[in-house]
């Protein structure tokens, strides 16, 4: 996993971050639990993308499935 964006959100109080990983298991559990929604973790192979929904849970875009 590698930050390759972050940008201060003063509505949140809290960074916006941009994660990179090459896989799905390279994610570890309950990253970054300090960012704000709207965060994401784009995943190499499988191409997919995670967004920190409004629960604070890392969901993967399009399906209900969320990082435990």
């Amino acid at each position: 996993m590698k930050l390759i964006n972050q940008t201060w959100n003063a509505y949140q109080n809290k960074y916006d971050s941009t994660w990179l990983a090459d896989s799905e298991t390279d994610i570890p559990t309950n990253h970054d639990p300090d960012s704000a929604v709207g965060s994401i973790i784009m995943v190499i192979f499988p191409q997919v993308v995670y967004m920190k929904n409004t629960a604070g849970k890392w969901q993967k875009m399009g399906t209900t499935e969320v990082l435990v």
